[in-house]
């Protein structure tokens, strides 16, 4: 599930936030008439605005919509930002800041998509809280939490919510989309690289890579087949998750992804895995994009344990 950008007109101004381009979580201006999109550069010349509001950045043009992932260093502009657009209210960030940061130090990534991305009828979900915010000082929310709601809508509904995004950007309401998002992916295994094997072959870039476990998966191996996309991982052996759920491997420095034609030996990588659309998880579905669609001859198996009563092998 991605997070996706709010706000109305071609100019959100500072809140971070747009309708119309890539939102940028550093509370830079992305006009639509352009694409063009400032950054803060990384270092401590450009750690804080100059008082006529100029940030020192380099310059992106997109001509076209497209996603980005939030980088670990946005969650603090957002934070920050969020407080101060807040007003006084809305409730301190700093709590969901926290949990965002962890899921981030574990390796984890927040997709976030530009409205144009959309479909026609894809479902977008709002996620707002209410009341006193004094009670999140008390009762921390968290990304399992946050979660909820939009997985018992789209049970009552019978279909998916696209993305995730928030009812507006002061306080800690800026946050909570994000932790579903967070939420709606699972991190599978933590390791470094050691092994890999691949060939060029049918037109595809087939092959297998094998990590050693790291930290609390010390001990454990997986392996995770190939072809041009990974498709089936397995821990210790036995079969742990299976295309059409989304297995993606991340560096667990950068966070950046790491496509299996770039894979190394030594990378510490971050193995996390997506729910695959339902449509996909029909019967129908998996003869074109399950296990046995690419020669495995094993069932679906996704980690995703609570929705197992749609998954059909």
């Amino acid at each position: 599930m991605d997070a996706l950008a709010s706000g109305q007109g071609p100019d959100p101004g500072v809140d971070g936030i747009s309708s119309n381009a890539v939102l940028h979580t550093d509370g830079h201006v992305c006009r639509k008439t352009t694409w063009s999109c400032k950054f803060p550069k990384q270092d401590a010349e450009a750690a804080a605005p100059a008082l006529d509001g100029y940030f020192p950045a380099t310059t992106q043009t997109r001509e076209t919509p497209m996603s980005r992932h939030i980088a670990g260093h946005d969650l603090e502009y957002l934070a920050t930002g969020s407080w101060i657009l807040g007003t006084g209210g809305g409730g301190s960030p700093y709590s969901s800041y926290l949990s965002m940061k962890n899921y981030y130090d574990s390796g984890g990534r927040v997709e976030l998509l530009d409205p144009g991305d959309l479909a026609d009828d894809d479902l977008v979900a709002v996620l707002p809280t209410m009341g006193a915010p004094l009670v999140f000082q008390e009762r921390m929310t968290d990304s399992a939490f946050a979660l909820k709601p939009p997985r018992i809508m789209e049970e009552f509904l019978g279909q998916r919510f696209r993305a995730v995004m928030t009812v507006e950007i002061g306080g800690c309401n800026a946050f909570q989309p994000l932790l579903a998002a967070a939420a709606s992916g699972k991190l599978l295994f933590l390791g470094k690289v050691i092994d890999v094997q691949r060939r060029t072959t049918e037109g595809f870039l087939r092959g297998t890579t094998r990590f050693a476990g790291l930290d609390g998966d010390a001990g454990s191996t997986v392996e995770i087949a190939f072809q041009n996309e990974f498709t089936v991982g397995w821990r210790d052996g036995s079969v742990a998750v299976t295309t059409p759920d989304l297995i993606c491997v991340l560096d667990s420095v950068s966070g950046e992804a790491i496509g299996t034609e770039s894979l190394r030996y030594g990378q510490r990588v971050s193995v996390i895995a997506l729910p695959s659309p339902q449509i996909h998880r029909t019967a129908k579905g998996l003869q074109h994009v399950g296990p046995r669609a690419f020669g495995y001859d094993i069932p679906f198996k996704s980690v995703f344990v609570d929705e197992q009563a749609e998954l059909v092998a």
